[in-house]
Formats: structure tokens, C-alpha cells, sequence
């Protein structure tokens, strides 16, 4: 597996693929790209063209998700894509 070298400040942690970050998630591949073109997840838009490669680090998508957790909003809606 090609991995990117460690975000800056980061403890070593290297980025991982949307697949991986996916089941990190337990949500498709798909969904979690559409959600990161929408600015919806953190992400790491790689290339300057139209066709980004996206990477992630778990421990941002841990912080994320323990934000919306804990913010109170209601769930985000779902197209059915995913449970």
C-alpha cells in the first residue's frame, strides 16, 4: 500500500485511502467521497485537477465523528446508499 508521509505535526500517523477510512467509518468508499468532495468529512484533496486523489487520517475522521456525536445536531440525512 502507497502511503503519503505523516501530516504535518502528526505523530507519525500516516494517511490512508478512502477504502480504508471507509471501514475505519463502517460506510462505503462512495459515500465517504462523496461527503469529502462536499467539504462534510476532513479530507485531503491530492492534485490540483478536477479528480482529486483523497486521503484521510483516522484520527481526524475519531475527532469528527466524536464532534458530531457530541454537537447535538440531528443526523444527517441519508439517500439510502448506505446504513
Amino acid at each position: 500500500m502507497n502511503l503519503l508521509p505523516p501530516a504535518v505535526g502528526a505523530s507519525s500517523e500516516p494517511y490512508v485511502n478512502a477504502a480504508r477510512a471507509a471501514e475505519h467509518l463502517s460506510i462505503s468508499a462512495k459515500k465517504l467521497l462523496t461527503m469529502a468532495r462536499a467539504g462534510q468529512v476532513p479530507a485531503h484533496g491530492i492534485g490540483y485537477s478536477q479528480r482529486k486523489m483523497w486521503r484521510f487520517l483516522l484520527s481526524e475522521l475519531d475527532q469528527w465523528i466524536q464532534s458530531e456525536v457530541t454537537s447535538g445536531k440531528p443526523p444527517r440525512s441519508s439517500s439510502g446508499e448506505d446504513s
